[in-house]
Parts: structure tokens; sequence; C-alpha cells
């Protein structure tokens, strides 16, 4: 499979929401890229990139002190966009990044989306954390083989799911 994906997310809550929420996200990037090199088992988002305040950087690059010190300096959000995700997953739901990002700080706001091409489709995902509960939507259009009689087969947007993260069940 391949993939052209971009994931754009704003993130807004405390400093430590946001340092919570940056964490998992270094994590998709730097974790689980190591993860899926040793067993191809998991999906994994490149060159992540934070701005706040007019002030920016790569996420791969920084260290936990760096994080700690681009939230002191921050403003409540904090805008991030990356390639991907990239690596194994059948749906970009199969991801799993916003709830993991929801359940690192249950009572922040974000909202997200991962929008772009998977092999013989354009898809995306959207995610808003607001409340306490993570609203998740599902976008497919099939590229080949539409189906002319039936062209609800070809492009849908599936049913919004809702996330509790403090369960981290779907309700």
């Amino acid at each position: 499979m391949s993939a052209d994906v971009v994931t754009e997310i704003r993130i807004c809550g405390t400093k430590e929401e946001i340092k919570a929420m940056l964490l998992v996200i270094k994590d998709f990037e730097n974790e689980n890229y190591v993860q899926y090199k040793e067993k191809c088992d998991c999906a994994y988002i490149q060159s992540v990139r934070v701005t706040s305040n007019g002030r920016s950087s790569y996420t791969k690059v920084m260290s936990d002190e760096e994080i700690d010190s681009f939230v002191s300096v921050c403003s409540n959000t904090v805008d991030i966009t990356a390639n991907g995700p990239f690596g194994v997953y059948y749906t970009l739901e199969d991801v799993r990044l916003f709830e993991t990002i929801s359940e690192a700080a249950p009572k922040a706001v974000f909202s997200g989306s991962s929008e772009g091409y998977i092999t013989g489709a354009s898809v995306a995902l959207t995610g808003k954390l607001k409340e306490g509960i993570l609203h998740l939507q599902n976008y497919y259009k099939a590229d080949e083989g539409k189906d002319e009689e039936d062209p609800e087969e070809c492009e849908y947007w599936e049913p919004e799911k809702l996330y509790d993260p403090y369960t981290q069940n779907y309700v």
C-alpha cells in the first residue's frame, strides 16, 4: 500500500495538557517508527512540526527538556503538522492517533484531520475532542472501479463515532 497523507492538529489546553499531548505525538513519530522497523506492526508519523506564538520546531529533534521549554513559552494553542501516517493500518482510524492524544489529556480540546490518498482511494479522518468526548468521522472515496449505478458505494462519510478517553471505550 502506498500513502500520501498529511495530518494537521490544533491542540488547546493547560501547559501540562499540551506537554502530555506533544509527548504522545513525539512517541508516534519516534517510538512507533522504531517498532515499525523492527516488527512491521504499527503506524507512525514523520516530520512533525509544532508551532505556537510564531515559534516552531520539529519534535524529532526535541528532547523532553526542549519540549518543556517550548511549552513554557507557547500560548495555550499549538498547531501541529505531520506527514503520514505511514506503516501498517487498514483505515486511518486504525492508527488510533486521535484516541491516544485524547487519553493523554481528556480535559483538553483539540481538532485534527488526517487526509490524503491511500492506494485506490482518497481518505480522511477528522477528530474533535470537546467536553471530554472525542468525535471521530471517516471519509472514503474510491478512485478506481467506480460503480456508476451506485455512487454511494464509492464515496461516503461514515457515521460519527464517539470515544470516551476516560474509559478508553467507544460510546
